[in-house]
Order: C-alpha cells, then sequence, then structure tokens
C-alpha cells in the first residue's frame, strides 16, 4: 500500500488556511477524515541546529532567518518565509554543513535579479468562468448575485453579467493586498457623505460608484455606467496630495485576474 504525502497545514491571517503536499509544494485539497493519519508537528531547534544565516551562502535574504525545525523522523528542516514569494521548507544534510564554510548570508546577488531572460507566465487564454474562480480561490467563498439581487443603479451589462454569472471571492489576502466583498446587508449606493474628503475624478459624483468591498489600502467602488473598478486611497499610498480616487482596474474580470498568479488564475 502506497504511504501517504504528508501535508502542511499553513495558518493564513483570514483564518482561512490551506494545505501543501511537503513532497511537491504543490496546494492540495482537504482529504478525507479516514485518509488522514496525523503526526507530531515539527518542532523549534533551539539551540540544537545552527540558523542557515550562520552559514556562507548566496541566497536571498530571507533565508537567514528562516527557523530550524525538527522533523519528527529526526531529519533537520529550515522554514522559509517571505512576504512576497511564500514559503520554503528546505531540508539539509548534516554531513555536508559540518565542513561547511561560515560567515552569513551574501543576499547582493538575489538583489541583483535572475541571469538571463525573467520567467514569464503568460495569461490563460481560457475564458475566466466560475469554475476556475472557485477552484483559485478556495477554500474562500465566491459570490454570485442572483439578477434580481444586484444594485438596480449597476447599468454596466458586462459588470451584472460578471457578477451573476461569475462572481467575486468573499475575501482574499495575498502579500500586502486584500480584498473582502461589501455585506450584502450594506447597501450598495454611495452618497456624498461616504467619499466626503476624497478628490473624485473630473467628470465622476458619489452617486456614479457603488460600493465594491474594501482592502487594506482603501474603500473599493465600482462605477456603475462603465464597470470600471476604483479605490478611494490615502496620499501615503499613491503619493496624491490628500485621500484621491483612482481607476483600478477597467473591469471586474481584469479585477479578479490581477490576483494571478497568487490565485492561480
Amino acid at each position: 500500500m502506497r504511504r501517504p504525502d504528508p501535508l502542511l497545514h499553513v495558518e493564513t491571517a483570514d483564518d482561512s488556511g490551506f494545505l501543501l503536499d511537503l513532497e511537491t509544494g504543490i496546494r492540495v485539497p482537504a482529504p478525507s477524515a479516514a485518509d488522514v493519519s496525523p503526526s507530531a508537528p515539527p518542532r523549534r531547534c533551539g539551540g540544537d541546529a545552527e540558523a542557515l544565516g550562520d552559514f556562507r551562502l548566496s541566497a536571498p535574504e530571507a533565508w537567514a532567518y528562516a527557523d530550524p525545525l525538527f522533523a519528527p523522523d529526526g531529519r533537520t528542516w529550515h522554514l522559509v518565509q517571505h512576504d512576497a514569494h511564500g514559503l520554503a521548507l528546505l531540508e539539509t544534510d548534516p554531513v555536508v554543513l559540518r565542513d561547511w564554510p561560515r560567515g552569513g548570508i551574501d543576499h547582493t546577488s538575489a538583489e541583483e535579479g535572475m541571469p538571463g531572460r525573467v520567467p514569464f507566465l503568460p495569461p490563460s487564454a481560457e475564458p475566466l468562468i466560475a469554475s476556475r474562480v472557485d477552484a483559485a480561490f478556495a477554500p474562500a467563498p465566491v459570490v454570485r448575485f442572483p439578477e434580481e439581487a444586484l444594485p438596480a443603479g449597476l447599468r454596466d451589462s458586462a459588470a451584472r453579467a460578471f457578477l451573476r454569472e461569475v462572481g467575486l471571492p468573499k475575501q482574499w489576502r495575498s502579500y500586502k493586498a486584500d480584498f473582502v466583498l461589501r455585506p450584502e446587508d450594506e447597501p450598495a449606493e454611495v452618497d456624498e457623505s461616504a467619499v466626503a474628503g476624497v478628490r473624485l475624478p473630473d467628470g465622476t459624483v458619489a452617486a456614479d460608484l457603488l460600493a465594491l468591498g474594501r482592502s487594506v489600502h482603501g474603500a473599493l467602488y465600482l462605477h456603475r455606467h462603465d464597470g470600471t473598478v476604483h479605490i478611494a486611497a490615502s496620499s501615503a499610498e499613491l503619493g496624491e496630495p490628500g485621500p484621491v480616487l483612482v481607476e483600478l482596474a477597467p473591469g471586474l474580470e481584469v479585477f479578479t485576474v490581477v490576483w494571478r498568479p497568487c490565485a492561480g488564475i
């Protein structure tokens, strides 16, 4: 009988969490309870293992702060955490490291970027349909609005179709950005008080906007006439004098795909 691959449960800031296959690093769905054999979690090595930052290596700076862990079978792992690029679990060989030079990590090569051409992941040619959005944002639920639940003032037909047929994640967090969809019990219509003190683009008034949601960087709005997505952000975020409303995406499809490749769509 094939031994099941070990899984690592990753806790996230929004409490959704996810599972990674330790052998491949690929995100996997949760197995059934019958297929799970709990094992002891790795424990911190404390002073019993040298940190990667003690060795003379050419590696990203995040390696210097990796946590040494003892795996349940006695191997030594180092958990690298990087805000932008995620997690890496490195296994070290004590025989190799025993005579490896010490002196600290040189991360200048990582700052200079990769030699040669930068890998580019082209956009998918497949249409952005409900099943792709469901799979990309799982386990976060995706909300789709029946026609009668859409704001009556939303005039853009493409935006109406997207909200009805494709949908948006109820919440999402990626690197230094997040998104929380407007709760259903909050009104979509925007009045002057909601954008008081925010500099609006020429020709745009509060009545043109519908509340879409919020992020750590500011409130998000959907333009009722052309379907564009806007953010009201502070001067610190945008380098503008005072809070200002700026276009974030030309439509909901682009707004959703912006999360790629973090969301895998």
